[in-house]
Formats: structure tokens, C-alpha cells, sequence
């Protein structure tokens, strides 16, 4: 047998001489500690099931982390004291018997079950997800892919939940090794040094995680630097075991209390606009540690509400049933081609339950008993991992043939020829199912072909020169009287193949100006992803209407945006504030009336459903909101010379529904903005209503 890697420690003086009275035996098992398990898996999924008065559920992932760090902190300081070293392969071993089964069951079933249900391009990036899923690297992907604004309306993934194991694994990594270190350097003084040192890792990880809650909270809510700190918290808590044991039964009963109240009062309190974790996640983090502390020794009467036996069931089963409960509430809907309700989403977590058993009978309970060697152990973790990150590039193999099928199909059904310049026919006619222009795989690059950084990114406060010269190229020159002005958020940057083409027809340059998530109105706004009042948009908006005061007047403006940052009275009202700043003698404004926003990632329904376009058409009152811009009084209140508007062809007729794709032409690259080909072919249309009303077209 293979000696395990060690770390010798110096002697330590002993002394049998008692100044205080014994402190209470310390608990190898914590049936509180149980208990908490059973209480943090129900929040995360009465969280994930949307069940009213619940929005800060997420919290009972900070539980797992407290429970965790306090855990492994003990078995490792339980090893050092016993045996004088940490056998780092036997702790690894230990991790990958405890995880790695369940975890390969149920990422390789979500990925069977996705091929099987889901349409292939977002199967195709499910399997991204297991590769990632299987090396414990997913809370990477999500931290980058939150601050992208093109993600920000694509679906979650059915294996999203890994992320808070992966963050585990990734502890588990490199504590040991710095429990080590610190034993090394402190000799007899170890215990001491730990202290500090797990002190000072838990303060600069909560630094870390406040400063990221401001500057960037996807980062923040994923990432191992800005979550160690809850780790570590239960980690100190490990540390001061035995005098936590000593305080007084009164103390430790208040603080199991207190510290039960403490999670809940979060989970019913905190939502998905809470800037999280930071300082807010202290109220949970610290109510573990409480519980923790106050179940230390012998049982307290506050421990009562955790170790009933259907809460240490559910502490037992909250691995499993954690690993469960999410795929069916993505991949269940996809199914039945609606959302579910909150008590549809707790009927799947209650079957979740099931499976969770059955995985605790049959996988659990036996690797819990198997006789492995360490070696043995170490193949079937690296052949788990190995199969599921097959199984992915299988499902990846799959998808991408259908994928192949369809493109190849796609470029057999190029759209007609632009109409001619002025019109308003309707150019969308033509076939009712089939291939589609652009194809599924090429609709999500379908953008505005301009610079990319004329639409700037999520925390930037100012626009960089953009300007286009007629033919269409980046230019250096300064902006001068012969331009068009395109101002205003996404919405805004896809029009620009109208706006450009109306100004190369005059010899014109066009200047772009846009911020994603940015309303042009003057309003304030929250951005999801930075969990945070917007405070950059409302920057840009100012200092880009300060740029078009200074320089030469254009010879239009055209703006527009998303309509539904606010409405009624309020939208008017910022509208009013915006415009009256680019009012200008003889420059006359544009309104781009806002274009309709599926409830569906479009490319990625097209995928599955090419014979039949309407099972991606979309619902009209969810989709297409009526904007007060568009009529002709409040447009003239505002000084409007023109409102142009293109969702008659869009979403014609008065039906329920609105279509996705209307003669093989997919209208949409996403869920929310047009294709390029869709607004091109849409530019004669636009140039008629301009000439109409009397304005170059």
C-alpha cells in the first residue's frame, strides 16, 4: 500500500493538571447539523419553485457552505490531532466517494433526457455545461456569461445548480493544503496560527465579495474568492469547537434560536434584487455559525426544531435531492411547451425527493460500505468523470448533426432580392415552414454590422467614436453637419442597417451611439446583473447628450429603445426629459417604435421545430406592448417629426399570436432583437413611412 503523504508536526507539551472544569464532549455526529442540511435544501428549492414569500430561498446554498467548512475544518483537525499528519490522497479519496457517483447519475440522465427533449442548439450548449459540470469549473462559466447582455435572456441551464459544488470542490482543493502550510510554520504554536490565519482568509474573502457585489455581481455570487469567507466562517467555528462546547447551556440555546431566525428571516426577506452575498450574506452565514456554535456538546432544547426525524431524513437525502430538483424544472417545461406554476414546480421537487431516496438506497448506502483501495478509488472517480464528459461529446455529436442537416438546408432557401427603395411592401411572403434565412446556427451572429464597440459594454459611462462613412466603413473623421444620428440601448443598434442606408443614400455618415440595458428615456433603472441601481446608464445617458450638444447638429436624429423600462405617464415623462435635450433647430427627431420581444430564444426553438414555425411563435399581449410613442398626439406633444414603425409586419393582423419566422426569414437572434436580414429587408418599408411624412428617406 502507497504511504499517504503526510505533515509531521512538532511535539506538543501536554499537561494533566485542570484549572477549569472539563468542557462538554464533543458530538462526532451533529444531528443539528443534519437538520440544517434538511433546512437549507428546502429553501433552495421553495426558492428554484417560486413559491410566494420565498425570494430569498438562494440563501440555504451560504448554509451548505457554512455546514461544509466547519466539516472538513473538523475531520482535518480531527486527523492532525490523531495521527500527526493530513494524508492528503485519503481526504481526496474521501470527497470523490461522497460526491462523484450521484453527481455523474444525474448529469449524465439531464444529458440524455436534454437530447431527447430540448432543441439541439441549446443541447448543444448543455454539453459545455457537463465538461464543465464534471471538472467542477461550471461557477467559471457563469460568472463570465452574467455580464454578458447577449446572455442575458437565454434560458438557464438544466445543470446550473452545480455551480455551489463547484465552488466546494474548488475549497477543498486548496484548504488542506493551507491547513498544512500553517501547521508547518507555526510548530507549537499551530493552533494559534490557524486562528489567524483562517481569521484574516475569512475577512479578506468578505473584502473580496463586497467590493465584487459592486463591481461585478455575477463574479461575485459564483466565484471561490468572494464565497471562501462563508467556508471560512465555519471553519473558525471547527477552530473554537471546544470552547464553544464550554459556554453556558442558556448562551447555546439562545443561539441555536437566534441563529434559526436568522436564515429564515433571509429567506423570506432577501430577493433576486439583493445585492448578494457581501455584507447581506452575513445574516445567514452568521446564523449557521450561531446554530453550529450553539449545538457544540451536549444537545440543547433549541436543537428540537432540527432533529425530528422527517428533518434528519431530509438532512440526509439533501445531496441527492439538491442534485435532482433542477433539471426537471427546466427540462419538464421544455416538455410541455408552457411555464409551470409554482405548485407544478413543487410537484417535480416532491418526485425529485424520490429520486433522491433511490439514489441514497442504491448509490449512497453501498460506496459507503465498499471496500476500495485509495488507488481503486482514484480510477472510478477519473472514469465518472471521463464518462460524463463522453456522454456529452455523444450528445454533442447528435446535435450537431441535426444542426448540420438544417444548415444545409438553410442555404438552399436565401431570401429574395431587396424591393426597391421605397416601398411598403410587405417582404416577408413566401413559404410557411422549411429552411430558414438566417439558419439556426448563423441567426445569434446575425448583427448590426457595424463596429462592435459602438455598442458599449455594461459598465462603460461614455460612447467611443463611431461614426460610419456612406460605404458603410469606420472613419476617423470628425462628426460634421452631413450625418445621421442612431442613439439609444440594443434596440436602438438594430435598426442600423435602415438608419445607415438612409444616409448612404444622401452621402451621409451615421453616428452610433447605444448602450445595452440602457434606457434612453430618462429614467432610472435597476440592472439585473449588477444587482444594482444602474448608476452607469444614467452617466452615459448624460454624458453622451452632452457630446451631441457640442458638436456640429446632424441632419437627423433616430432614437429608440426598449419600452418596457417603465410605462404610461413615466415613460412619457423621461421620453419628454431626453428629447427635450435633443431638440435642436431643424434637426428633426425619429421615434423607432420598439420592436416585439419573444418570450422564446428563437434560433434555439427553430432548431427543434423547422417543419412547424408556430410552435416558436409567441404570445401578441406578452410579446408586443403597446407604446404610447406611437400615437400621433403624444408624438407631436413631444416634438416628434416622424414615428416610424415596422411591427405591422412583424406581427400582422390581430391574432393572438405573433410569428418567429415569416417567409423563411428568422425574425429574431435571440429573445428579445431582430436579425440583421430581418431589418434589412424591412429598410425599403422604413424609407417609404420617412418620405411620407416628408423627411429624407
Amino acid at each position: 500500500m502507497t504511504t499517504p503523504t503526510t505533515v509531521p508536526l512538532p511535539a506538543v507539551e501536554i499537561t494533566t493538571r485542570r484549572l477549569t472544569p472539563p468542557p462538554a464532549p464533543l458530538r462526532r455526529f451533529r444531528p443539528d447539523v443534519q437538520g440544517l442540511r434538511a433546512v437549507a435544501v428546502l429553501l433552495v428549492l421553495l426558492y428554484h419553485a417560486d413559491v410566494p414569500g420565498f425570494g430569498g430561498g438562494y440563501v440555504g446554498v451560504d448554509v451548505f457552505f457554512v455546514i461544509s467548512g466547519y466539516l472538513i475544518t473538523g475531520n482535518l483537525l480531527g486527523e492532525i490531532t490523531r495521527r500527526r499528519r493530513i494524508a492528503f490522497a485519503e481526504f481526496y479519496v474521501r470527497r470523490a466517494r461522497r460526491l462523484l457517483l450521484p453527481a455523474a447519475i444525474v448529469a449524465v440522465t439531464t444529458l440524455v433526457a436534454a437530447a431527447v427533449v430540448l432543441p439541439p442548439l441549446r443541447v448543444r450548449s448543455l454539453t459545455w455545461d457537463a465538461i464543465l459540470t464534471a471538472v467542477y469549473g461550471l461557477n467559471v462559466r457563469l460568472a463570465i456569461d452574467g455580464v454578458d447582455y447577449q446572455n442575458a435572456t437565454d434560458p438557464p441551464s438544466p445543470l446550473q445548480h452545480f455551480w455551489s459544488l463547484a465552488v466546494e470542490e474548488q475549497f477543498y482543493l486548496v484548504w488542506p493544503l493551507l491547513i498544512a502550510a500553517v501547521v508547518l510554520a507555526g510548530r507549537r504554536y499551530w493552533r494559534a496560527w490557524l486562528c489567524v490565519a483562517v481569521a484574516g482568509a475569512t475577512v479578506a474573502s468578505l473584502v473580496v465579495s463586497q467590493i465584487l457585489v459592486r463591481d461585478d455581481a455575477p463574479l461575485a455570487y459564483f466565484s471561490l474568492q468572494s464565497r471562501a469567507w462563508e467556508l471560512g466562517l465555519g471553519a473558525l467555528v471547527a477552530v473554537g469547537r471546544r470552547q464553544c462546547a464550554s459556554l453556558p447551556r442558556p448562551v447555546r440555546e439562545v443561539s441555536v434560536v437566534a441563529g434559526l431566525a436568522a436564515i429564515v428571516a433571509a429567506g423570506l426577506v432577501y430577493d433576486d434584487s439583493t445585492a448578494f452575498p457581501g455584507w447581506n450574506a452575513l445574516l445567514p452565514v452568521l446564523g449557521t455559525a450561531a446554530v453550529i456554535v450553539g449545538g457544540s456538546g451536549v444537545p440543547t432544547l433549541g436543537e428540537r426544531l432540527l432533529t425530528p426525524r422527517p428533518m434528519q431524513w431530509a438532512g440526509t437525502l439533501s445531496y441527492p435531492w439538491y442534485l435532482w430538483h433542477w433539471p426537471p424544472m427546466i427540462i419538464v417545461p421544455a416538455l410541455a411547451g408552457h411555464d409551470l406554476g409554482w405548485p407544478a414546480k413543487v410537484a417535480l421537487s416532491a418526485g425529485a425527493l424520490g429520486l433522491a431516496l433511490l439514489t441514497h438506497l442504491a448509490v449512497e448506502r453501498p460506496v459507503a460500505r465498499a471496500r476500495v483501495s485509495r488507488a481503486g478509488w482514484i480510477a472510478i472517480a477519473a472514469l465518472l468523470t471521463a464518462t460524463v464528459c463522453v456522454t456529452a461529446l455523444l450528445v454533442r455529436l447528435r446535435a450537431d448533426v441535426e444542426l448540420g442537416v438544417l444548415t444545409a438546408d438553410d442555404r438552399a432557401n436565401r431570401p429574395a432580392a431587396l424591393f426597391a427603395p421605397d416601398s411598403a411592401a410587405d417582404p416577408f411572403t413566401g413559404a410557411t415552414s422549411g429552411p430558414v434565412e438566417p439558419g439556426v446556427l448563423d441567426a445569434v451572429r446575425d448583427t448590426p454590422r457595424h463596429p462592435a464597440e459602438c455598442i458599449v459594454d455594461l459598465k462603460d459611462t461614455s460612447s467611443p467614436p463611431c461614426l460610419v462613412d456612406p460605404s458603410g466603413n469606420p472613419t476617423t473623421a470628425a462628426p460634421d453637419r452631413d450625418r445621421i444620428v442612431l442613439i439609444g440601448d440594443s434596440h436602438a443598434g438594430q435598426w442600423y442597417p435602415a438608419v445607415q442606408a438612409v444616409a448612404a443614400s444622401h452621402g451621409w455618415s451615421t453616428e452610433i451611439l447605444t448602450k445595452a440595458g440602457c434606457p434612453l428615456p430618462e429614467l432610472t433603472v435597476n440592472n439585473s446583473a449588477l444587482k444594482r441601481r444602474y448608476s452607469e446608464c444614467d452617466t452615459w445617458r448624460t454624458n453622451t447628450l452632452a457630446r451631441l450638444a457640442e458638436e456640429p447638429a446632424p441632419r437627423m436624429v433616430f432614437v429608440s429603445a426598449l419600452n418596457w423600462y417603465a410605462q404610461g405617464p413615466e415613460l412619457i415623462a423621461g421620453w419628454r426629459a431626453t428629447l427635450s435635450r435633443l431638440a435642436a433647430p431643424g434637426v428633426p427627431l425619429v421615434y423607432l417604435t420598439d420592436t416585439p420581444t419573444p418570450t422564446v430564444d428563437v434560433p434555439a426553438c427553430l432548431s427543434g421545430s423547422l417543419p412547424d414555425w408556430d410552435e416558436c411563435a409567441f404570445s401578441r399581449t406578452d410579446g408586443l406592448r403597446a407604446d404610447p410613442l406611437g400615437r400621433p398626439d403624444t408624438a407631436t406633444s413631444l416634438g416628434l417629426a416622424a414615428v416610424v414603425e415596422v411591427n405591422s409586419y412583424l406581427c400582422p393582423g390581430t391574432g393572438r399570436q405573433c410569428p418567429a419566422v415569416r417567409g423563411g426569414v428568422t425574425l429574431y437572434r435571440d429573445a428579445s432583437h431582430l436579425t440583421d436580414t430581418a431589418m434589412t429587408l424591412l429598410t425599403p418599408a422604413i424609407r417609404h413611412q420617412l418620405k411620407a411624412a416628408g423627411l429624407p428617406g
